[in-house]
This record gives C-alpha cells, structure tokens and sequence, in this order.
C-alpha cells in the first residue's frame, strides 16, 4: 500500500542502531581495560581493600591477636635468657611488598613494628619488619643506657586452627651483624584471636 511502510523496512534503522550502540559500548569497555593498567587493583584502592579478592592475605589470618611471646636475649658469648612479654597483633588486607600488613606491639619492650607481608605460602604467612619504633621513649632507658627498637626483623607466622596463631620472629640480614647475626630466633610464641 502506498504511503505505509513495510515492516521489514521500519525494523532495519533500529537493529542498525542497536548494533551501533553495542560496537560503541565494546569500544569503550576496551578503551577503559586499556588505560587503567590493572582495574581490579583501582578498585581495591578505591574500596581501601575491603573486598576477599584486594588481599594476598587469606581471610583466616585477618584480625586481632593477642597473647605471650617469649623473647630470646642472646647476651654475651650468646648465652641466651629468655623473658616473656605481652603481644598484640594487629593483621590487615595487603599485598606483597605494598604497605603495611600488620602491626605488632609488645608492652614489656615498649616497642611497636609494622610488618610488611613478604610470602604467602599454604601454611604461613612471611612478613619483614619494615619500622619499629618505641611506644615511650622513656621506658627504654634502664641505668642509663638507651634500648633500641629492632628493625629489619623476618617473621614467620602460621595459623593453628582457627583461633590461635604461631609466631617466630628471627633477626634479618641487616639487624645488627656483630651483635646478632641473620636467621638467629628473637622471640617466639601464640596468639589467640581476641
């Protein structure tokens, strides 16, 4: 009929544009996974890594513990006491090598580190002892001579069930090579999950 227009004619301009639309929204897609070099780590940041999939960490580890470690003076002639103290732990949501993944604070050394993650592997977790630093300066002066909080310290922690954790912190390479050599034992101990 004249001035009607068929069906199959009025059906093509809007399946071009349908088609036109999914091409443009395809380009734009490709165009966004290729300026952002990682999309999946931009929204971790943006999230502040809240999310299972922004962590290196397995969840199990996350959280607060607390308990006794037992430190290991090595002394003169390395004739080692032992002495233990009080230890809150604090893990969080990180990466490898980004930030920090966990605090430690002990009230008997006055001291407190924060721990980079290092490795992740089936049944531990490795971080190194990025900064420590003293929680009150004056507690660290006995008889006149000045402690110090030790840095640069490798800490093994492994998860025993789901409430308590195995730490062992050793001194690193670069703790003090006269005084304390690389791999010897600083202090050790369990957590439980507060």
């Amino acid at each position: 009929m004249c001035g009607m227009p068929s069906e199959s004619s009025g059906s093509r301009p809007r399946v071009r544009w349908t088609g036109a639309a999914v091409a443009v929204a395809g380009l734009l897609i490709a165009l966004g996974a290729w300026l952002l070099p990682d999309p999946a780590q931009r929204m971790c940041a943006l999230s502040g890594d809240r999310f299972s999939g922004c962590s290196d960490i397995p969840s199990d580890y996350v959280g607060r513990w607390t308990g006794t470690l037992t430190a290991v003076d090595h002394g003169p002639l390395f004739t080692p006491s032992q002495e233990e103290f009080a230890s809150t732990l604090t893990i969080q949501r990180a990466r490898i090598d980004k930030g920090i993944a966990a605090r430690e604070q002990g009230d008997k050394t006055s001291c407190a580190g924060e721990w980079r993650l290092t490795a992740v592997r089936e049944d531990s977790l490795s971080f190194h002892v990025d900064h420590a630093y003293p929680l009150d300066p004056g507690v660290l002066t006995e008889g006149g001579a000045t402690k110090r909080c030790t840095p640069d310290l490798s800490v093994i922690v492994k998860l025993l069930g789901k409430d308590s954790l195995q730490v062992e912190i050793t001194s690193g390479p670069g703790t003090s090579p006269l005084l304390l050599p690389a791999g010897l034992r600083i202090a050790h101990g369990t957590l439980r999950r507060a």
